[in-house]
């Protein structure tokens, strides 16, 4: 009976001590950290539910679009995350962190030049564009404006060079796939994040940057100001503006401007994020957790004695050499050495 308590003061010293070795490394993160941690979580299990990402179906759908299983866009290293401060300037104010988080556009043209059997710059040439300024204005088409509703009122439809590149509609809202999102990482407490698909503060500041005069988004180029298909600024040598104009036909029916469909920028930038602002968070915990298996690896050949690891080697070695021999040179040497 005395064994039986002891046993169970043990085991609850064992779970408190736990408890309090887990809570003593969760302070010692920084609140960086922190909010890294809750985005990768976010990533890893709830992008999975289509009650926290409101937009899963559509990247599922998508994803059979062209070509892939349903859960290949959801994979971490198929997105980009951005985190600004300049965006951030209300974050001790609102209690909440803003992380910007979109799909490579890169990783989308390999995918596209693939299904083509082209190469990723034979394919933004038939756009009419190059890879900088796809990747840095990257966004929508206006023949994707509401497609759903309007293909079935017969307003619009996708052109033949549209759907060869971007794949044929399978159901999916691309303004959705094909924009930036927003988490939102509450800094008080247990950081919940929160998921939105637009913003519509971050619109305003979108709008201010790129000098956006236009209100509705037409899909007539003529529509648009000198501005807002010339560059607001520059990141990385590449021009950022509103729209860029792309080698494809335009799909709706009453459309003025026919040669040419708008892309509408919908990438960081046009919110105002830089190169730097990119945090490759995924990378860094590929890197931590290679490194402390590597650490784990030398400790454990740390504990054993030198004449050990020498003895080990040997062993090795020896063995390495017997799976080299024939197996009937192996019997033959065992059958001599054994003695009537």
């Amino acid at each position: 009976m005395k064994l039986k308590k002891i046993i169970a003061l043990l085991v609850c010293a064992s779970v408190m001590l736990t408890g309090c070795i887990q809570k003593n490394d969760a302070a010692e993160l920084s609140e960086e950290e922190k909010e890294h941690n809750a985005v990768i979580g976010w990533f890893e299990n709830d992008m999975f539910d289509d009650e926290e990402f409101t937009d899963l179906t559509d990247y599922q759908y998508y994803a059979r679009t062209i070509g892939l299983e349903k859960d290949e866009l959801l994979s971490p290293d198929m997105w980009e995350v951005y985190y600004s401060e300049s965006i951030n300037i209300n974050k001790e104010i609102d209690g909440s962190a803003v992380y910007l988080i979109r799909l490579n556009p890169d990783k989308l043209l390999e995918v596209w030049a693939a299904n083509n059997d082209m190469s990723a710059e034979e394919i933004c040439t038939e756009l009419g564009t190059n890879r900088d300024d796809l990747y840095y204005n990257f966004g929508y088409t206006a023949n994707s404006i509401g497609y759903a509703k309007n293909h079935k009122d017969n307003k619009v439809s996708y052109p033949e060079a549209e759907e060869r590149i971007f794949g044929v509609d399978n159901g999916e809202n691309r303004q959705a796939v094909f924009s930036t999102h927003f988490l939102k990482v509450h800094t008080g407490g247990k950081y919940k994040v929160t998921y939105e698909s637009t913003d519509e503060n971050l619109e305003i500041r979108q709008r201010d940057l790129l000098k956006s005069i236009t209100k509705s988004k037409t899909y007539d180029y003529s529509d648009y100001s000198v501005d807002e298909y010339t560059p607001a600024f520059i990141v990385n040598d590449v021009g950022i503006k509103r729209i860029q104009l792309l080698a494809l036909p335009n799909g709706w029916a009453n459309a003025k401007d026919t040669a040419v469909t708008i892309m509408f920028n919908m990438s960081p930038f046009s919110y105002g994020c830089t190169d730097e602002d990119r945090i490759d968070i995924f990378i860094k915990e590929t890197e931590d957790s290679e490194s402390s298996e590597t650490e784990q690896s030398n400790s454990e050949s740390e504990n054993v004695p030198v004449e050990h690891l020498d003895t080990e080697t040997e062993m090795q070695s020896e063995t390495e050499i017997s799976s080299d021999v024939p197996v009937e040179h192996f019997e033959e040497t065992v059958t001599e050495g054994v003695t009537e």
